[in-house]
């Protein structure tokens, strides 16, 4: 698989740079990729490390929200939004540290995409965008027709974008701002303990 390549296009006044990414890149760790801080309902404490394979990952811990889910929430932020032209798979790679799960050999996870919003694109495109003053981003969120996937996950585009998310992924801005991985482990209000868990490594998300 050849090395993915990346083009910033420069833009006047205000960050409006565009990257775009070729399919095969790891978008958890292009220059552009920001390890979100930990922070309820947004991501769980993330690090950089080594996943059990001893493949570069994200590992990430599990989290219990104020609304009492317990769960594993990857996120990762992208400097500038990026844009991979064409896109029909989307592929995830994690490997569990809980013996439990890795047993199991498969979870239920969403898999998400955030991307601009409408206005912010018009901004964007006029080169008049402050990236860190931008509206709500929108959400496009995949969940696998086998609802449970293997360590080498797989989403389609155009059929497992659910239709009660923000925005189908084919029909937005495509000017991607973030992505996510979200399982629920369980809830306190039922005894579950985030510190019951080891933690999820995830080695690639790329595009197809």
């Amino acid at each position: 698989m050849k090395k993915a390549l990346f083009a910033v296009i420069a833009a006047a006044g205000l960050l409006a740079s565009t990257v775009y990414a070729e399919t095969t890149a790891n978008l958890l760790f292009t220059p552009d990729s920001i390890v979100t801080a930990e922070a309820d309902g947004v991501a769980g404490k993330q690090t950089k490390g080594k996943a059990p394979s001893g493949k570069q990952a994200i590992i990430v811990q599990a989290q219990a929200q104020k609304d009492g889910d317990v769960n594993y929430r990857l996120r990762i932020d992208f400097a500038k939004p990026i844009q991979v032209r064409s896109v029909t798979k989307i592929h995830v790679d994690w490997e569990p540290l809980d013996p439990q799960i890795k047993e199991d050999g498969k979870r239920e996870f969403m898999f998400s995409i955030f991307t601009l919003n409408r206005e912010d694109n018009k901004l964007r495109r006029a080169g008049t965008l402050n990236y860190n003053k931008r509206g709500e981003d929108k959400k496009s969120i995949y969940q696998s027709k086998d609802i449970q996937v293997p360590f080498n996950a797989v989403y389609y585009v155009d059929t497992e974008c659910q239709s009660w998310t923000d925005t189908l992924f084919p029909e937005s801005t495509k000017m991607i701002t973030a992505i996510e991985l979200y399982t629920s482990l369980g809830s306190t209000s039922k005894g579950t303990k985030a510190s019951d868990f080891k933690g999820l490594a995830v080695t690639n998300v790329s595009f197809e």
